[in-house]
């Protein structure tokens, strides 16, 4: 069966707890779904599907499938994805896994300099010509600069996506890009529906980023 979403809003870049450093649980994402019942959300947890697949089997029609892998080279994200993709292999292997599983290949945070998996500009050329989606708005992007120069990155093959980047549950929905009520939830019917949509961003606040810091050193110290 192929859902189509129940949604017209949807933020594409969430990470949950199977994210070490998000204090995000699958109850929030829950809750959130229930509050806001026009939005549909693309967990992309790193290095794993797992947390999305629960979701998914809950909310087939409002949950995309996704993760965000960390290569050799740097950091690519896969949407609609079936199961687990290795991380720490090549870039070009990575993405290969992704359209082996008829996913969408969506590059995130391109050009921010603080992002220590951001891909270096070789990498980064050679994921623009295999890639189909290019954030070009990330919530938690602190210099404003680095999200205008991931625009130039567009090209006619490419579409333009924004995401919360959410690790508390305040961030989530802050962010999104709206879609025609219907889409399908595969990768084509997505991609189609991108190509119609309105992107809505706005800037995490300095507290969300701070939030994380400290529940990052929280788990780093009682080894959770």
């Amino acid at each position: 069966m192929i859902y189509t979403g129940d949604f017209t809003k949807i933020d594409m870049h969430i990470h949950t707890c199977y994210t070490y450093g998000s204090s995000i649980s699958l109850k929030n994402i829950e809750d959130f779904l229930k509050k806001n019942i026009d939005f549909g959300l693309a967990i992309t947890d790193i290095n794993t599907v797992e947390g999305a697949l629960i979701l998914e089997r809950k909310y087939p029609n409002r949950i995309i499938v996704g993760s965000q892998i960390i290569t050799k080279q740097g950091a690519i994200t896969g949407l609609f994805l079936k199961e687990n993709i290795p991380s720490g292999r090549s870039l070009n292997w990575t993405i290969d896994a992704i359209l082996v599983q008829d996913g969408l290949v969506y590059i995130p945070h391109p050009t921010d300099k603080v992002r220590k998996t951001r891909l270096s500009p070789g990498n980064l050329s050679m994921a623009l010509k295999r890639c189909d989606i290019i954030e070009i708005f990330n919530s938690r992007t602190i210099h404003d600069d680095d999200n205008k120069s991931a625009i130039k990155l567009l090209t006619s093959n490419t579409l333009p996506a924004c995401g919360s980047d959410a690790h508390t549950k305040q961030e989530l929905g802050q962010t999104y890009i709206k879609v025609p009520l219907g889409v399908k939830l595969n990768s084509s019917g997505f991609f189609d529906a991108l190509a119609e949509s309105e992107l809505i961003c706005k800037k995490a606040f300095t507290i969300a980023l701070m939030k994380t810091r400290l529940y990052t050193t929280y788990k780093k110290l009682t080894n959770k």
